[in-house]
């Protein structure tokens, strides 16, 4: 399972199109949306939700989740757990923790490290950098996560 904190409105990105954004938090609860394609099963308390048609084609779905509960997003299982206490660190107030259980075949990312990625993937595409430079930058990106 890879755990991922999250603030409101930084998303995690599980394969090439679902998109899981944290929208509110308060100190009991966590809304969390879920962007995917219609065709893929989002579940929660082992019951399908019915997602909102975007008009770019794909399916939006909010879920308001008590810290420890769980849903699906097709075979991924995704855990969200906060602080709720009276004890509970300032800078961890608005941050949730995302648990994120799926095949090893999906890539799971954090939003700003899927952009680095596609930005040097598309410059090694255009000619401008070769997989030596590319290897060096993920050394880069490592150290700094």
């Amino acid at each position: 399972m890879l755990v991922l904190t999250r603030k409101l409105g930084q998303a995690l990105h599980i394969g090439d199109h679902v998109r899981i954004c944290l929208r509110d938090k308060t100190r009991f609860h966590a809304v969390v949306c879920v962007l995917a394609p219609l065709e893929l099963p989002v579940e929660w308390d082992d019951r399908p939700l019915r997602p909102a048609r975007l008009p770019q084609g794909g399916g939006m779905t909010l879920i308001p989740l008590l810290s420890g509960e769980r849903f699906r997003v097709g075979d991924a299982a995704v855990r969200v757990w906060f602080d709720t206490g009276p004890g509970a660190r300032r800078y961890r107030e608005r941050a949730v923790r995302f648990g994120v259980g799926a095949p090893l075949d999906v890539a799971v990312h954090r939003e700003e490290v899927l952009a680095r990625i596609r930005a040097s993937l598309s410059a090694e595409a255009s000619g401008h950098g070769g997989p030596a430079q590319v290897d060096d930058r993920w050394r880069v990106w490592e150290s700094a996560a």
